[in-house]
């Protein structure tokens, strides 16, 4: 929110918990006329976000700083949307913040990020929660299909299942590609995916958990940042085409960044442009034959990481160059 507040919450190194280190600072505060002065001259407004979550020491330390003083206050939040009522978030707080800051409540009306059908289906979830809760009004002009906007209710997994089946099969006949849908899991991804996976198969659909863990601890999804990954993909794809300027442009900034080539180095440069020529029509007429299966694979990767030579890797991003990652 504002610098003080961070580094009262998170700046301690020390056995203390959030909550302690938060009527730590509000104690400072409290005791320190000045220090309150201080602040208040120097922030003339205060935004406080997520504001359904604050908690009993969070919202006494705001009180204690801003408290019967001009400063501008302003909390936004969604009791809808509240997710620590079981980390002590306060049941009445905007009702609290009214009374204690003289406030004047704004019901936000206009979404403008959900399209027309979704807010409708966004309401009736509401109103499940909260039967008080205001109709939103959608500010896209973008609409969608009740096909392609729909909850559904199964009395089964099973169901489910066959249902989630039957839908993919029948995008595909619009033109959309089973790699074009994602399934979206709360909780226990290996689970659904072990339930899944066989009944996809029957069908000829591929899933593809990228939230399974790895033997490192590491979750599939978590590699596709990673900067080693990103390169090997860049490669393939650089690999799988005979000619595309911009994979080429790509893979070759993406080279001299490691292998340190300072752009007004034209030896460097060309020798660079040199091997990656004869690299990618090895890459190339390789990727033309057809795969044998996972070995293949490996195959590829073995190259691609023979021609990114370690040490250049190790040397230029910096996670690579503690331990075995």
């Amino acid at each position: 929110m504002i610098e003080w507040w961070h580094r009262a919450l998170h700046g301690a190194q020390s056995t203390l918990t959030f909550p302690m280190i938060q009527r730590l600072a509000e104690y400072l505060l409290r005791t320190n006329p000045r220090i309150i002065d201080a602040l208040r001259i120097t922030y003339a407004h205060v935004f406080l976000d997520e504001f359904q979550d604050t908690t009993k020491p969070q919202y006494q330390l705001v009180k204690t700083a801003f408290q019967c003083y001009d400063t501008r206050m302003t909390a936004v939040g969604d009791h809808k949307q509240k997710i620590m009522a079981w980390a002590g978030a306060m049941p009445a707080i905007f009702d609290e913040f009214n009374t204690d800051f003289s406030a004047e409540r704004k019901e936000l009306r206009y979404n403008y990020r959900s399209v027309p059908e979704l807010v409708k289906i966004q309401h009736n979830l509401a109103v499940a929660i909260d039967p008080e809760a205001i109709q939103a009004q959608s500010q896209r002009t973008k609409t969608l299909s009740v096909q392609h906007c729909a909850v559904w209710d199964f009395p089964s997994r099973e169901e489910e299942a066959d249902h989630l089946v039957k839908f993919i099969m029948e995008s595909r006949q619009l033109g959309i590609e089973p790699r074009e849908i994602v399934l979206l899991v709360r909780q226990k991804a290996d689970e659904m995916e072990k339930f899944l996976r066989p009944i996809f198969s029957q069908n000829g659909i591929s899933l593809r958990n990228e939230a399974r863990t790895l033997s490192k601890g590491v979750a599939i999804q978590e590699l596709w940042s990673e900067t080693l990954v990103e390169l090997v993909m860049s490669f393939l794809k650089f690999g799988s085409v005979k000619r595309d300027h911009q994979q080429w442009r790509s893979c070759y900034d993406q080279l001299a960044e490691i292998r340190a080539i300072d752009p007004d180095d034209e030896r460097g440069n060309r020798r660079l442009q040199d091997a990656l020529g004869k690299f990618h029509k090895s890459l190339y007429s390789q990727m033309q034959d057809k795969y044998s299966g996972n070995d293949t694979v490996r195959s590829l990767v073995a190259d691609i990481l023979h021609f990114l030579p370690e040490y250049n890797l190790i040397s230029s991003v910096p996670q690579y160059q503690h331990g075995e990652w």
